[in-house]
């Protein structure tokens, strides 16, 4: 049988860039990201969370977090080279 992958609840980027993971309903997602389309997923840089429809199936939200999780990425590499306009909170 094949191994289960599942999604994890925060990820740590080097230098103390910490994202945290939450499983919620597309309502949740658009009033955390004050965004009034619905969404499935999302990556708030504010609140260093990514969003994911925890209503969607499992092969969709582990899609979902691979994609905001490149958000992320871009995100930190800007931090880390010190973009001001990216977000300090790393």
């Amino acid at each position: 049988m094949a191994k289960q992958i599942t999604i994890p609840g925060t990820v740590r980027f080097p230098f103390g860039y910490v994202i945290r993971i939450a499983q919620v309903t597309s309502a949740e997602i658009g009033i955390a990201t004050h965004d009034t389309d619905p969404a499935h997923a999302a990556w708030s840089v504010d609140d260093m969370t990514i969003y994911l429809d925890k209503n969607r199936p499992i092969r969709q939200r582990r899609a979902d977090f691979a994609h905001e999780l490149g958000h992320a990425f871009l995100d930190w590499q800007a931090w880390l080279l010190g973009d001001t306009m990216a977000d300090s909170k790393g």
